[in-house]
């Protein structure tokens, strides 16, 4: 039994933590190609089930929208998990400087975005746009990102917020 205090914080702090360790565990691990194979068609089947599941339950069961379509849903949970090993065991160290050169800006604003996206889908939701049309859902995600990474740039022009807020 849960303590009543601060009930809506107890789940995802719960959750978040377990994702940072599962982070943990899997960049502390080293995987056979095989193992990483699998890992990789996990988080296709993850990805496919997050986008085409998590779209039709918001539609037609809304009820149901978090077992498939949330943060801290098992289809998130892998494709998630399928980019951190893909990223591990990337050669980008063996990429051309302006590539890493890009890399490292938009590195440096992963923060700021991961702050501001979830304002922009909610300005964007009190415009009546459109979240549960599945061909829509990447280039709606894409588009998210890309406005996301704008505004933090804009914002870090202006030295407090650099200073203060995202460094």
């Amino acid at each position: 039994m849960r303590p009543n205090i601060f009930p809506e914080f107890i789940a995802p702090i719960t959750g978040y933590l377990g994702f940072c360790l599962l982070g943990y565990a899997l960049a502390n691990t080293e995987f056979s190609r095989a193992w990483r194979i699998v890992i990789y068609l996990l988080g296709v089947l993850g990805l496919a089930v997050y986008i085409f599941g998590g779209a039709y339950l918001i539609a037609h069961r809304p009820d149901l929208k978090s077992v498939a379509h949330g943060y801290l849903a098992l289809p998130a949970i892998l494709w998630a998990s399928a980019v951190l090993v893909f990223c591990k065991y990337s050669r980008i160290g063996q990429a051309s400087a302006t590539v890493q050169n890009i890399l490292k800006r938009l590195a440096a604003l992963t923060f700021g975005i991961y702050l501001v996206h979830l304002l922009i889908i909610q300005i964007l939701e009190t415009m009546n746009f459109s979240l549960t049309k599945v061909q829509w859902e990447v280039p709606y995600a894409l588009f998210v990102w890309a406005l996301s990474a704008v505004i933090v740039w804009m914002l870090r022009l202006i030295p407090p917020i650099r200073r203060w807020i995202l460094p």
